[in-house]
């Protein structure tokens, strides 16, 4: 018998539930095909909030214990700036060992991660492929990671749905995974399904 692993995920915005909620989806596949799992797993699809950590700390508050109920790992996504918000979240008292939280922040934004591998932007239909030599190698160290991603979808429309979630369903992992702040919610989210038991 399967045991079934519900992910939910909290994030700014829009944007960043595109390229999230796949790339998570991706990310805890790889977990638990690569791992010797004490049960057969199911990973569910991941749960994404109705709300947004943007919106007013008591509603985000409500709609993360919301998600904890239904949940077994809930990722809670702010941008650097923002980090000490999503910490917060990590003391409710809906947390135990049924459910777990993990924060998820990228160093400077999220399109940082979008722009760490060059290659899965040639699955983008209209993106501009002349810029990829160019991409920067060190994608934490750009100072405005969204100009950079302009640059490279220009004429495919930046928020588009297909851009970003095409983006999450090619990058390379291994890529992301030599990102520093991808590296630690790697670290983070492989202890938090340990501590659930599914590692």
């Amino acid at each position: 018998m399967s045991r079934p692993l519900v992910p939910g995920l909290i994030a700014e915005g829009r944007s960043d539930e595109l390229f999230l909620a796949p790339l998570i989806q991706r990310q805890l596949r790889a977990f638990l095909t690569s791992a010797s799992l004490k049960h057969d797993v199911e990973l569910m699809e991941v749960e994404v909030a109705e709300i947004r950590t943007v919106a007013d700390q008591m509603r985000v508050r409500e709609e993360v214990e919301r998600l904890a109920d239904g949940c077994h790992i809930v990722f809670i996504h702010h941008d650097h700036r923002e980090r000490s918000k999503a910490d917060k979240l990590l003391t409710l008292e809906c947390w135990d060992k049924t459910v777990r939280p993990v924060v998820l922040v990228p160093k400077i934004e999220t399109e940082a991660w979008m722009l760490a591998d060059a290659e899965a932007f040639r699955e983008v239909r209209g993106a501009n492929v002349n810029v990829l030599p160019t991409l920067p190698k060190a994608v934490e160290g750009v100072k405005d990671p969204k100009v950079v991603l302009r640059q490279v979808v220009v004429g495919t429309g930046m928020e588009d749905d297909d851009c970003r979630s095409s983006l999450a369903r090619h990058v390379d992992l291994k890529k992301l995974a030599a990102v520093p702040a991808y590296r630690m919610w790697l670290d983070e989210t492989q202890q938090a399904l340990k501590g659930l038991g599914y590692l």
